[in-house]
């Protein structure tokens, strides 16, 4: 008689159990799913105030939102939070609640299920305590001009944004400045004991709080510097401690070397260096180390 193998019977609990187990597989992880739940699609912030905090240590709590699809809130998700500027600001990684530390900008994300939040910002204006000109000095050539940039900050050192200042000059006749910080060296060489002016200072004010901060600015004796023969050899008078910007007026590279040895400006191109004639007062003749043939004297007095 011919025997059949007949299917061997699992017992429903055990057949549940795999079933079960199956599922999970094929889950693949959360895979952007909150638990078992629905697809989290897209996630907003929303907060619980204003977003301008004020002082240090004021604390903004943000409120995360996750949505399916199908735009319906999906409930008990829960959200990682990012801030890309802990100086300013703090932002709770479980909490997403932001705590002032200086003034500035943060922005602010929430991700889950996959998904990430646009930037939410949150502006840190603390009170201005002081401000600052930059750079703190600078050399002019004659003719030539230069922006200062002025800025508040709070009292931790934070920069304020959207201020305005007053700019004023202590020597308006040879270093004017206009409404932008733009500094204009004026200085006329054809007068006896023309020979530079500085350091003058500029002075920013900031209106509201009437704070003050300034620079020095220097006017440099502007002089051209080419090919010449001896005869022609560039003179060039400055005052003890003032400065002087050479001129290279063709394509070449050239230096300023004192016949004594001393390189009083390397090798450069266009303007050189504003060299600093703290020399005593005297006749100093100077060469080009590139072109010998390239002369001339400087005068201190």
């Amino acid at each position: 008689m011919e025997r059949r193998c007949e299917p061997r019977r699992i017992p429903y609990r055990v057949s549940a159990a795999l079933a079960a187990v199956a599922a999970v597989a094929g889950c693949g992880g959360n895979g952007g799913m909150t638990g078992n739940g629905p697809t989290i699609a897209s996630v907003t912030i929303s907060s619980s105030g204003s977003a301008t905090l004020n002082s240090v240590g004021e604390t903004l709590q943000l409120v995360a939102t996750a949505k399916d699809a199908s735009d319906a809130v999906v409930p008990g998700a829960t959200f990682s939070w990012h801030g890309d500027n802990p100086s300013v600001a703090t932002v709770g990684l479980a909490t997403g609640l932001v705590t002032a530390e200086r003034s500035g900008i943060v922005h602010a994300t929430a991700a889950s299920g996959g998904a990430t939040s646009a930037p939410f910002q949150v502006t840190v204006a603390l009170p201005i305590a002081s401000v600052a000109v930059t750079p703190s000095s600078m050399v002019i050539a004659n003719g030539k001009s230069f922006t200062f940039q002025g800025s508040g900050l709070d009292a931790v050192g934070g920069t304020l944004s959207g201020l305005s200042f007053d700019w004023s000059s202590a020597d308006p006749a040879h270093a004017p400045v206009d409404s932008s910080g733009t500094v204009s060296a004026s200085l006329d060489t054809s007068a006896p004991g023309a020979y530079g002016m500085g350091p003058i200072t500029v002075t920013a004010v900031e209106p509201v709080s009437m704070l003050s901060g300034g620079a020095d600015a220097s006017v440099a004796v502007y002089k051209g510097w080419t090919f010449q023969a001896e005869t022609s050899a560039v003179q060039v008078d400055v005052a003890n401690g003032q400065y002087v910007i050479f001129a290279n007026t063709d394509a070449a590279q050239h230096t300023v070397v004192l016949d004594s040895g001393s390189t009083l400006v390397g090798a450069f191109t266009g303007d050189s260096a504003p060299y600093h004639a703290n020399l005593a007062a005297g006749s100093y003749p100077f060469h080009c180390s590139i072109h010998p043939a390239m002369k001339g004297t400087l005068t201190v007095h």
